[in-house]
């Protein structure tokens, strides 16, 4: 009777074959999604703690490409601090930041670097003795060409997310000639009040350079909400898939449902062996789906990096994202389940001869 069961929930035929292929590409989908975006959320931290360097940023507007200072008020700063100009650009398709560092006062450990007529490019364009960089922005009507320095400081790239360009004033103002004689944001210490009074009673605030990645953690916050309807609207449809598998075989499997009934099986009994096929199918489909999933993430990270896409992307796997599938197929198997299970119950014998 046991070896009869066990059959009849391990049994894969080609319709059931097709519904954990379903159930795979579903999780798939969950897993591959959720493990980019842990791996963009982590590498926000790490660029956090990169930056967070005990300094205060003070800047205008929403971003900090976007962000005009007034020089005048830049020069008046009482203390130590630190000018920047950024630009957004396009270099071979990467889109990348451009920052001119003007540390007059030398608050970072690396201290100024002078380019003059040379840009230096993070170590995540993986470029070696590239004489010149073709790079395009949105204020600049072709490509303008920069020469590159190779002269990788440690320093430098401990501080610097390794996908930005470093450069100097003259070639920022050229990139974004409406910066003109301003610039896009300075650095501070913390222990520097004179120049965070200064800078409150002219209008700016000043906050923690950790705080200007909040920008990308609350970008990546909505992403993560947003990850709970793809997870809802996925298990929906795993749902629909094994209820429709299950009220298929339940109805082809009415002679041996009769059978085990005859040999002493109670209606309970058939419940379990069909919710037990449910949640093996969904368990099944699960398992290969995160399998799945973890490939896909990673090929598609490797595969952009060969077509010469620079991405500090990562893919991350976290208990959480191996369990949540798991937790998924059992939960579908066992809705999508009780129902043609509970059908498969009432199947009634009338005769010895009709069970034959």
């Amino acid at each position: 009777m046991r070896n009869i069961l066990a059959k009849m929930v391990l049994k894969i035929n080609k319709r059931i074959f097709a519904t954990i292929i379903g159930i795979a590409l579903c999780v798939m989908y969950i897993v591959g999604t959720m493990s980019m975006v842990t791996g963009l959320h982590e590498g926000t931290k790490d660029t956090a703690a990169l930056f967070d360097k005990g300094f205060l940023i003070v800047y205008d507007g929403y971003t900090l490409s976007e962000s005009e200072l007034d020089s005048d008020i830049i020069e008046d700063i009482p203390g130590r601090y630190a000018a920047c100009l950024l630009v957004v650009g396009n270099v071979t398709g990467i889109e990348t930041r451009v920052l001119a560092l003007e540390d007059p006062t030398s608050i970072f450990d690396f201290g100024s670097k002078i380019l003059r007529d040379k840009v230096l490019p993070g170590s995540g364009f993986e470029i070696k003795n590239v004489p010149f960089l073709n790079i395009t922005t949105a204020f600049t009507q072709s490509p303008i060409i920069l020469n590159v320095s190779n002269d990788y400081d440690p320093y430098t790239s401990a501080f610097f997310p390794d996908n930005w360009i470093l450069a100097s004033e003259d070639t920022i103002r050229i990139l974004n000639p409406t910066l003109e004689d301003k610039y896009s944001f300075i650095v501070i210490p913390k222990d520097n009040p004179e120049a965070l009074e200064y800078l409150k009673e002219n209008g700016y605030t000043a906050v923690q350079s950790v705080g200007i990645v909040d920008f990308f953690e609350l970008g990546f916050s909505q992403i993560e909400g947003n990850l709970w309807g793809v997870v809802i609207s996925s298990t929906v449809i795993i749902i629909i898939l094994i209820y429709n598998i299950m009220r298929i075989e339940t109805q082809y499997r009415v002679p041996d449902i009769k059978i085990i009934k005859y040999l002493g099986a109670s209606p309970k009994t058939v419940i379990y062996v069909f919710l037990f096929q449910a949640v093996f199918i969904c368990g099944v489909g699960a398992v290969l789906g995160l399998a799945l999933g973890i490939v896909a993430a990673n090929a598609i990270v490797a595969l952009s990096q060969l077509l010469g896409f620079s991405s500090v992307l990562v893919p991350q796997v976290t208990l959480y994202i191996v369990s949540l599938p798991l937790a998924i197929g059992i939960f579908a198997g066992l809705i999508g389940g009780i129902l043609p299970a509970y059908k498969a119950s009432k199947t009634t014998i009338r005769t010895s001869r009709e069970v034959l």
